[in-house]
């Protein structure tokens, strides 16, 4: 068990108030709306298995409509409705800490009053920790599976055309057809975030509760570390809004939190 000693402390020859150096992870995936609350997973969490499955109806599919006539013995065929399911895997998560009295006393400051005013942060970080092994995962399986056709790889080319780019970009959210109007987020690591801004390419646009949002070509950027990055083959992210499902960890079962995640299909993928 680990535990804050006086070894792990500073201790002033003077008082001075501590200076907090929070972590420089950011929880951009929650604060920008892809990742939102799914309440079709709230009642399953207290079942047992760890495990379950959430079923879908497909929508009606384009076949061509019967054109009407006249003719009594033209009868119509009745088409079918399709179903989908998605696997949704508990995660059961613990954490705990714990300091001496004597090394907040000898520290000047409250270790435990630090610790708790920091753990809702730490929480955040481990969700967003595991949704980018969730993404990880579905873009392997559509990679395995689907031929890539969610994926677009530009690192193999040379030059600029190797490089993240405008025109890149279109080509990965052209995958969705006509549906890629529905994006509003591309997720992208530091690197290409800096290459961007490099470009000029980036706008600033204040947001509504202060503060500023940046956009590119009228995506909102999330900037996260975290994604995959493979001998300098960084992977940027497409998504729509509430692409991803998921639970707080508001129940609690002998100090166990019980937690859920399920990730959609994102929406397309670029390799630069």
């Amino acid at each position: 068990m680990a535990t804050t000693q006086l070894a792990d402390i500073i201790i002033p020859e003077n008082f001075t108030s501590y200076t907090v150096q929070n972590s420089v992870e950011r929880n951009a995936f929650f604060l920008s709306g892809v990742a939102v609350p799914n309440s079709a997973i709230t009642g399953q969490l207290q079942a047992g298995a760890d495990s379950f499955k959430v079923p879908y109806w497909l929508d009606l599919p384009d076949t061509e409509a019967d054109v009407a006539n006249d003719d009594p013995t033209d009868e119509s065929t009745p088409g079918k409705l399709g179903t989908i399911k998605q696997v949704v895997r508990k995660s059961f998560l613990h954490g705990s800490w714990s300091a001496m009295n004597l090394a907040s006393e000898l520290a000047g400051a409250n270790a435990l009053a630090q610790i708790q005013s920091r753990a809702a942060a730490y929480w955040d970080r481990q969700f967003q920790r595991r949704l980018i092994s969730s993404l990880k995962g579905i873009l392997a399986d559509n990679v395995a599976h689907d031929s890539g056709n969610l994926l677009i790889d530009v690192s193999g080319l040379t030059g600029n055309a190797a490089k993240f780019s405008a025109s890149s970009m279109i080509e990965a959210a052209g995958t969705m057809g006509d549906a890629m109007n529905s994006l509003t987020t591309i997720a992208i690591h530091s690197t290409i975030y800096k290459k961007m801004l490099a470009d000029d390419v980036i706008e600033t646009l204040p947001a509504s509760g202060g503060g500023f949002i940046q956009t590119f070509r009228g995506l909102r950027i999330v900037v996260d570390d975290t994604l995959p990055v493979a001998t300098d083959v960084y992977t940027s992210v497409l998504f729509g809004s509430g692409a991803v499902g998921y639970l707080s960890p508001t129940r609690w079962r002998d100090g166990r939190a019980w937690t859920a995640c399920r990730p959609y299909q994102p929406a397309a993928c670029i390799e630069s």
